[in-house]
């Protein structure tokens, strides 16, 4: 059985990102696929709303069907939730959704060696969706010479994000309130 975390998460990037094709199967079998393409199930926007309408926290049904959830289509991952893809110019971009707030999500991004790239090499952005509660961050390897480096970054950023959200959920204070919007 899945978690209400790993859907929200999955149904975050496929909202997100370009592409993403979400499988959901049930435990009879059955198969939904959450798409953009005509051949999709349901398309990412629909299957979102419903999610934020029935609570993204607990699992209701249908949800409570879902025995195994596969990202696929554009994103491949990479291991520990890490997720690559690329531009439609061929541009490498890693992605990773986390539980954290968006704020959480830009200081352990500032922690992953940015200090050694180039301004103009790489790009990095906090995508919040807070009406599922989750922050996605996409880094994009401008300049193709820092492919390498990219993975790297992206590794070094899901280390800090994992870690950071094993320690809010053993904190008494990790139901403090964060900021609702970003900043610009």
């Amino acid at each position: 059985m899945i978690t209400a975390d790993q859907l929200r998460l999955a149904v975050a990037l496929t909202h997100t990102v370009p592409g993403v094709e979400l499988q959901l199967i049930t435990r009879n079998g059955e198969r939904t696929v959450v798409s953009r393409h005509p051949a999709g199930d349901i398309d990412p926007c629909s299957f979102r709303r419903t999610l934020v309408a029935a609570g993204p926290h607990t699992l209701t049904e249908p949800f409570t069907q879902i025995e195994e959830i596969r990202i696929g289509g554009s994103l491949r991952h990479r291991g520990g939730g890490l997720m690559s893809s690329q531009t439609p110019c061929g541009l490498q971009q890693r992605w990773l959704a986390s539980t954290l707030p968006w704020c959480a999500v830009r200081t352990a991004l500032g922690e992953v060696g940015a200090a050694e790239i180039p301004e103009g090499a790489m790009e990095a952005t906090i995508r919040p969706d807070p009406d599922l509660d989750v922050s996605l961050v996409v880094i994009t390897a401008i300049d193709r010479r820092y492919d390498v480096v990219l993975e790297r970054m992206g590794n070094d950023l899901v280390a800090a994000v994992l870690a950071e959200e094993l320690v809010r959920s053993t904190s008494v204070d990790a139901a403090a309130p964060d900021p609702i919007e970003p900043e610009r």
